[in-house]
């Protein structure tokens, strides 16, 4: 698989990977932004826009093409959308006027109603979560999802909005078997936005050691791995952790599980908060072999386990890196289970642009072992 990589005059920068389909392309797109006040806040502010933009794609596409969805991090807007390729100058044009329209001032009799329909929407999405299956262990391990709920007013939104209107913001990446030329052709509409300065960011906050919590209520004990990269990939390496782990290969943790005869329900969350990542995964078990699932968990990922002995040659023989490299990572996303806003859910600009396709095995191989394995867990009380 080939990849091209291009800036633009007015600071957009475009990636061109060449697949099989000529007909179908896959177009990721982030617009980062800059955090002014309390990250919570701007990031409750960028989740209403993403909203609203997605809600005008909706309006116009439908359901006609495959994964059209926004997401928001930490850093950015996320949009995604997978259909034929004569339809994507559409997509980008609309995408754009989306954006313009929630920054024009003198919308502001439209768009308030919608900011209300979509704040509801909102509010729903973090109660639910808060009401999740693992709501109390989330707590006992510390991790807080979600975001505070942002009730500004319209002319402070429109603000925000015509902050993201800026080539230097803007990172689209575009997978399809075309001809790089064309394919570069069709992302021309990114052209027209208005060169400006990256956001600046504050350094990522430190973030807890690993840790382990049994909640004998429900069964499940729930892991928490602090997920750090050079080169902030966290998570390229957390997706491919829980496909490692869940996989049928014989040292996955999956199979170890299975080999000991237990009953068990594998679950994670990915967590994202100032560019450094934490990785939640919950093992659900028969009450009855709760003890057991304990003991096995903890040779499987604590320090002088026996079985990360194999783990080198069982990744670097595994077909993960090249799954990553070549979904579409939208698509991949939203088949990977539950996915919750700011917590990893989608990638931030800086790991894409970065490239998960850059990810070399090695890299992935020694990334993975030393985020997961040979750990010495903090035990938390139940």
């Amino acid at each position: 698989m080939k990849e091209h990589s291009l800036q633009l005059a007015n600071g957009v920068t475009l990636s061109v990977r060449q697949l099989a389909s000529a007909t179908l392309a896959s177009i990721n797109v982030w617009i980062a932004f800059d955090r002014s006040g309390p990250a919570s806040q701007d990031i409750g502010l960028a989740h209403l826009v993403e909203h609203l933009i997605s809600r005008r794609l909706r309006s116009t596409f439908g359901d006609t093409y495959q994964a059209i969805l926004g997401a928001t991090t930490d850093e950015a807007l996320c949009f995604f959308g997978r259909m034929p390729v004569e339809v994507l100058p559409h997509y980008m044009g609309a995408l754009i006027d989306a954006l313009q329209g929630i920054s024009a001032p003198e919308n502001a009799a439209e768009l308030a109603p919608l900011m209300a329909v979509e704040t509801r929407i909102i509010e729903r999405e973090l109660e639910r979560q808060a009401q999740g299956t693992f709501s109390a262990l989330d707590a006992k391990l510390g991790i807080r999802a979600g975001h505070d709920i942002w009730r500004g007013d319209v002319q402070t939104l429109c603000v925000f909005a015509e902050g993201l209107l800026c080539g230097a913001r803007v990172y689209a990446e575009l997978l399809s078997g075309l001809e790089v030329g064309r394919a570069l052709d069709l992302l021309a509409p990114l052209s027209a936005l208005p060169p400006g300065k990256k956001p600046s960011h504050e350094p990522p906050s430190p973030i807890a050691q690993p840790a382990r919590c049994l909640d004998e209520a429900t069964a499940t004990i729930g892991l928490r791995f602090p997920v750090t990269t050079h080169g902030a990939r966290e998570y390229a390496l957390m997706l491919g952790a829980t496909q490692f782990f869940c996989s049928s290969r014989p040292e996955s943790l999956a199979s170890r599980l299975r080999g000991e005869g237990l009953s068990y329900h594998l679950d994670r969350r990915f967590f994202l908060t100032g560019g450094v990542g934490e990785h939640v995964l919950y093992v659900k078990s028969a009450a009855t072999g709760l003890a057991r699932l304990d003991t096995l968990l903890s040779e499987y990922f604590s320090t002088g386990s026996a079985s990360t002995h194999s783990l080198s040659t069982a990744l670097a023989t595994s077909s993960l890196y090249q799954k990553l490299s070549v979904e579409n990572i939208g698509v991949l996303a939203s088949r990977s289970g539950k996915h919750y806003l700011n917590y990893g859910a989608i990638p931030s600009l800086d790991e894409m642009i970065n490239g998960i396709d850059r990810y070399s095995v090695s890299d992935f191989q020694a990334a993975l072992y030393q985020n997961y394995f040979d750990q010495s867990f903090v035990e938390l009380a139940s």
